[in-house]
């Protein structure tokens, strides 16, 4: 997707014009590329990073299975453990991605 939304870029405007808080500011056409790329791949990332977390071929999954038979308690801690942690990249990929587009 990234290499087929080269030609669209060449529609835009060279400059646009972008105004906000009673500022304005003038962006590129690349510059408006690169934020649908920090979006499209940040939404590339996350989709393997939701994938990695629930599928249970991979192993976070295989480790809760474990757990299981352990008992209840272990079972709900790690369960808590590794939905948070599967959180740290999708939440970092959308604070760079907003963080890029802002700026």
């Amino acid at each position: 997707m990234s290499v087929f939304l080269i030609p669209s870029v060449f529609i835009l405007p060279t400059t646009t014009e972008i105004s906000s808080a009673g500022k304005t500011h003038f962006v590129s056409r690349w510059t408006i590329y690169g934020c649908i790329m920090m979006g499209l791949w940040s939404g590339l990332i996350i989709g393997f990073i939701t994938e990695y977390y629930t599928s249970n071929k991979y192993g976070p999954v295989l480790e809760l299975v474990e757990s299981t038979r352990m008992g209840a308690a272990p079972n709900i801690i790690l369960g808590l453990a590794l939905g948070y942690a599967s959180t740290i990249i999708p939440i970092l990929c959308l604070a760079i991605t907003i963080y890029y587009s802002f700026a």
